[in-house]
């Protein structure tokens, strides 16, 4: 058999030179031009003896497919999704984090979902375009993309309960032990900077389609890095369309050259960066916030309907062997738990609004990646990252901080299971890295488990009872519910009809002090008289910045003068329950085991 990798990487080569049609997705060049190739693969998938004969089956039953798509109205709810597994490969990867590998995987996954489903979190900028593009509406896709969890091929390694998830062990993109799954294969691509490719219609016969380690998932593991514009694992979404029948929404030609799909307007070319709104080909105004334009991640949020009916007819004529297999590698799995949470963070909240201040945000003083990893006062690993549009996000869901969640063994609750960085909004909910989903956990939904929070200058706080999910694999809990049962005692404060987390411990020994030994004024002190800043070692000097002895999180380090820290401490100290005589050296200690 022809090595289609030694193929594929020919191809490539050619593609600087060739100006051809095809459907990949790739990094621009110094001179601003992305070339983009792909029916050539297509092409060489073709030369394989068992993908030349599916494709010859399905020819006539595609040959008028794209005529009848595009003309949907007032679709129904998706009750019953069609179920499509998928398994994820990771190739070369050098020294990995295994844990933090599926993560990223299960994460890719959940937003590709979103993104098919019209259910993610930027959707709603659709709202102020649909003026630009009269009489066309997004999609909303009745299709379910599941990484596997049961009936692993042979010789994969993997038993039943974990994910079609694999490090190293599979070369190339045709993986014929994988027939009956949608394969993405992620490794760096050193072709041409490409971002990723695909077949215009995958077979599900083991054929793959590929992305580049630089624009997969959206948080860096083990030498997968995103890039700042590729960051939101939107090439995964683009070369999903790819693989269900899809071509760019230019049509790969100009404005004599169509996509086939009747909703879409023609344009002739594609579109980069992140254009305004009513730019314009062709007569009509390019839909370049479509998934299947060329612009940045976090420009692009929408199929249009008649996509989605395409893709949708696609699988449903030439995919049945990818959807019968779901039924047996999906059925019996679950693919994560999600947590649903909430917390108010005491040096922030205004009680008055109910809402906590968003300061450091606004200040541009909350880091894109996670502060827990390089601390060792917590146990992290994740090295989990968002992105600057997640942060500019004003508003109720604005971003506070970084907060770290953690699932706690229910036979052990001071053993963790598992921890993920995510971002506390203005409202109290806790997000992941996208800034608006739940927090997903790559545990056993059906397993009970402790819940504690914790932050880098707040007390932390936990379940008082191990929780399990509900039906859908969500588990929800409201810390800010004064009547939520939590562990010990005086876990959290009350303000109004609130309970938040305690703040003033800066130096992270799960204790707060006013007065003795260890005691968190000092941590101020030493900031200040240390401060760069401060070269005359003046103790009203006020730092700016991000730093764990800002108790108030407003962004300014205060140890002497109007706003200090340490009036935080002191009152907390003499207003805890526990300090009957109110003295100033009571010690409120965390309630975590």
């Amino acid at each position: 058999m022809t090595n289609l990798t030694l193929l594929l990487r020919s191809i490539f080569m050619l593609s600087l030179v060739l100006s051809l049609s095809v459907s990949a997705q790739v990094l621009e060049f110094d001179d601003n031009f992305k070339l983009c190739n792909a029916d050539w693969i297509t092409e060489e998938f073709l030369k394989l003896p068992e993908i030349k004969s599916a494709h010859n089956k399905r020819q006539a039953k595609l040959a008028n497919l794209h005529k009848n798509t595009g003309t949907s109205i007032n679709r129904m709810a998706c009750a019953n999704p069609v179920v499509l597994p998928v398994a994820v490969h990771y190739q070369n990867i050098s020294s990995p984090n295994s844990g933090c590998l599926e993560s990223l995987a299960m994460e890719a996954i959940q937003r590709l979902n979103k993104d098919f489903q019209g259910s993610n979190f930027d959707i709603s900028s659709w709202n102020n375009s649909t003026g630009f593009y009269p009489g066309l509406s997004n999609g909303e896709a009745c299709l379910e993309f599941c990484l596997a969890t049961q009936n692993h091929p042979q010789g994969s390694n993997l038993q039943n309960g974990e994910h079609a998830i694999t490090i190293n062990t599979t070369t190339g993109d045709y993986i014929p032990a994988w027939s009956g799954y949608i394969n993405i294969v992620v490794r760096n691509l050193t072709e041409a900077n490409v971002l990723g490719y695909s077949p215009v219609g995958g077979y599900g016969l083991g054929d793959a389609l590929v992305i580049d380690n630089n624009a997969f998932g959206t948080f860096a593991c083990s030498g997968v890095v995103q890039s700042s514009n590729s960051n939101l694992n939107r090439t995964l979404t683009h070369e999903m369309g790819h693989y269900l029948y899809l071509r760019h929404i230019w049509g790969d030609g100009d404005c004599s050259v169509d996509d086939g799909i009747t909703d879409t307007p023609s344009a002739d070319g594609p579109n980069y960066w992140c254009p305004s709104l009513g730019v314009n080909s062709c007569g009509s105004n390019d839909l370049w916030m479509n998934y299947m334009d060329y612009t940045d991640d976090n420009c692009m949020y929408m199929f249009s309907q008649g996509q989605i009916d395409l893709m949708e007819a696609f699988v449903n004529i030439s995919l049945q062997n990818v959807v019968n297999n779901g039924a047996t590698v999906c059925g019996g799995g679950s693919p994560a738990l999600m947590v649903n949470s909430k917390i108010f963070l005491q040096g922030c909240y205004d009680q008055n609004s109910q809402l906590m201040g968003d300061k450091l945000r606004t200040l541009g003083y909350i880091p894109i990646q996670e502060p827990y990893s390089n601390n060792p006062d917590f146990t992290h690993s994740g090295n989990e990252q968002t992105t600057s549009s997640v942060l500019s996000q004003s508003g109720s869901n604005a971003i506070v901080d970084w907060i770290l969640v953690e699932l706690r063994a229910s036979n052990n609750s001071s053993a963790i299971v598992q921890s993920r960085a995510a971002l506390l909004q203005r409202d109290g909910d806790i997000v992941d890295v996208d800034g608006s989903s739940p927090v997903l956990f790559d545990v056993d939904p059906n397993s009970a488990y402790y819940l504690a929070i914790r932050h880098r200058n707040h007390l932390g706080i936990m379940s008082k009872y191990s929780l399990i999910g509900n039906s859908s694999s969500v588990l929800t809990i409201d810390f800010t519910n004064p009547f939520q049962s939590i562990y010990g005692q005086y876990g959290g404060l009350y303000i109004g009809n609130k309970q938040v987390l305690w703040a003033g411990n800066g130096n992270i020994d799960g204790a707060v002090i006013f007065q003795g030994g260890s005691n968190d004024p000092n941590e101020v002190f030493y900031d200040i008289l240390t401060s760069p800043f401060n070269p005359n070692s003046l103790i009203n000097h006020i730092d700016h910045g991000y730093f764990s002895t800002d108790y108030n999180l407003d962004g300014d380090v205060i140890y002497q003068g109007n706003g200090n820290e340490l009036n935080v401490l002191f009152f907390n100290v003499l207003i805890h329950p526990g300090n009957t005589f109110s003295v100033p050296n009571y010690i409120i200690y965390e309630q975590l085991p």
